[in-house]
């Protein structure tokens, strides 16, 4: 009875002030379109961050790198360190708070395809660096075992290096010169999201190039490590973690506890620090 008088009373007033009627719902039609928008737009810009945060591939990641003397006794001491080799690895094996540990070469080399010469950012990697930031291929595939431990001559582009190579043309099976050495391209980075997240890191990797860490070596000299990067089993865990790594690392190093390194606790989350900070 309610129900039907309120629904008889709602048409005479739509009937008696119909202009006013005809606002109101125009005025309802857009705060509702406009609600939806305003929520498709901020839902659209959370996942473009959480992708880009993703790229940066740093979730739970320790990176332990040398450290520069700031006096007499610690130039002494790093005189004395042999410093980071390949074979330090095993000091972290049965742990149970890191599952991959990569030594990492970076340098800056001139690679040339046909006629183009670009002078790049140039990584020599493992398997384990790709398992450890996540690394994806749009094209072919990433560095491999095998690739490593024949010091196969491949290397995988970055994605913007391969559009100032190769355009548009298929660049896996291409070959580029690299060092006065012949390199055949084995597979081709992902393009990063760098829309919200604008990270240096990123923006090198996309215009650079990844070759096996032995075939680094080669170039570069034995051992030629610039930092050693580590994956804390469990994210969560990763503070744990990064408390294991400095004792590890001077064993490493030395037995006289003369490393100088600096462990950078690279973020974790976008809770506990912003992906563009590092300490």
């Amino acid at each position: 009875m309610y129900i039907g008088e309120s629904v008889r009373t709602s048409l005479e007033e739509v009937k008696a002030h119909p202009l006013r009627s005809l606002f109101t719902l125009v005025g309802v039609i857009l705060g509702t379109v406009a609600l939806v928008v305003v929520l498709s737009v901020l839902n659209g810009v959370e996942l473009a961050v959480n992708e880009g945060v993703n790229d940066l591939g740093l979730d739970g990641v320790l990176m332990m790198q040398k450290r520069q003397p700031t006096n007499r006794i610690q130039r002494a001491k790093q005189y004395l360190s042999r410093g980071l080799r390949t074979d330090d690895q095993r000091w972290f094996d049965g742990s149970a708070l890191i599952s991959d540990i990569a030594p990492v070469g970076e340098n800056r080399a001139v690679v040339t395809a046909g006629t183009i010469t670009r002078r790049v950012n140039l990584w020599g990697i493992t398997p384990e660096f790709v398992t450890i930031k996540n690394r994806k291929t749009i094209d072919g595939r990433f560095i491999g075992d095998t690739d490593v431990r024949t010091k196969a001559p491949v290397c995988v582009l970055g994605f913007k290096l391969k559009q100032q190579l190769f355009g548009g043309d298929t660049a896996v099976g291409q070959q580029v010169t690299l060092g006065g050495r012949r390199f055949t391209v084995i597979g081709v980075g992902t393009k990063f999201n760098m829309q919200f997240v604008n990270d240096d890191d990123m923006r090198r990797e996309t215009g650079g190039m990844y070759i096996p860490f032995s075939v680094y070596e080669d170039m570069y000299g034995k051992n030629a490590i610039s930092y050693v990067m580590a994956k804390a089993a469990e994210p969560e865990k990763s503070v744990e973690a990064e408390d294991e790594a400095p004792p590890v690392s001077r064993r490493m190093s030395s037995s006289l506890t003369n490393c100088m390194l600096n462990l950078v606790p690279t973020p974790m989350t976008v809770k506990r620090r912003p992906p563009s900070v590092t300490c």
